[in-house]
């Protein structure tokens, strides 16, 4: 992957106190890509005034920018437009459908956004919360969908890169913790 100015992206992991300690934090940053400055932030001011108060018995492991896509290009999604919170369900079984979603799909990421398309998505959505509640509404735009690909709250087809490092890094590095 690359950033903005052709840049390499990757994810960073700080592994530090004992490889079998019998605890281990796991920290993790930018999920949500554009949140991931914050949790620099955090991670950052952790490892610089904190990182002494650890126990002996425990292992911190900082994972660094799981979404270093969405990080370097300041977006929620990764480079595929998932929402990599929504990329962790049992793939095995049926996903939660959104059928809302697919009625509300144009209004919600219209094609154009000119000052008549602002109104028209007003319009939509009042009118669709009129009918169904605001709950529903709230529901129906911020549940997740798995059926839209240049939807909002995409959360893929399958397990993407960053939910495969994911998993395998955890698998990996926590499996000697209890």
């Amino acid at each position: 992957l690359q950033g903005p100015a052709g840049e390499a992206l990757s994810v960073d992991v700080a592994e530090l106190g004992p490889a079998d300690a019998e605890h281990v934090v796991l920290v993790v940053s930018a999920t949500h890509g554009v949140e991931g400055y914050c949790g620099s932030a955090l991670q950052t001011e952790w490892l610089t005034n904190h990182l002494g108060d650890r126990p002996a018995d425990v292992r911190v492991v900082h994972v660094h920018a799981l979404n270093p896509f969405g990080m370097a290009w300041h977006r929620r999604v990764n480079e595929d437009n998932v929402d990599l919170n929504r990329n962790f369900p049992d793939w095995s079984q049926p996903l939660t459908a959104n059928p809302g979603y697919e009625e509300l799909a144009d209004v919600l990421v219209p094609q154009q956004w000119t000052e008549a398309e602002q109104q028209r998505t007003t319009e939509a959505l009042l009118a669709y919360a009129a009918e169904h509640g605001f709950p529903q509404l709230q529901s129906v735009v911020s549940g997740g969908q798995y059926t839209v690909p240049t939807g909002i709250f995409y959360g893929g087809t399958g397990p993407v890169w960053s939910h495969h490092f994911l998993r395998d890094f955890c698998a990996n590095a926590l499996a000697p913790a209890k």
